[in-house]
């Protein structure tokens, strides 16, 4: 069951319902989801062994639409200024 792999032994999915799961929910935005992430990555990096002497957060993305011809000879990335519309 793949709940055996996130929780201790005798939780059930019959133990969850929308109104603890949203209770749940309510605490993790109170405290913040990005500490909440940032603290169990990096929990999970020292289970794990995982060097973080360097780390970096990366944003970046590529994105393209429409409809273009390929120029064969053009094989450059070009940055321009926006946001992404994958946020």
């Amino acid at each position: 069951c793949p709940l055996s792999l996130l929780f201790r032994e005798g939780v059930e999915a019959n133990d969850f319902n929308r109104f603890k799961l949203g209770r749940v929910l309510d605490r993790c935005h109170r405290y913040g989801t990005e500490l909440l992430f940032a603290e169990i990555s990096l929990d999970v990096c020292r289970r794990e062994k995982v060097n973080t002497r360097f780390n970096s957060i990366d944003s970046t993305s590529f994105t393209l639409s429409g409809d273009y011809l390929a120029k064969a000879d053009d094989d450059t990335v070009k940055i321009t200024l926006g946001y992404s519309n994958l946020h």
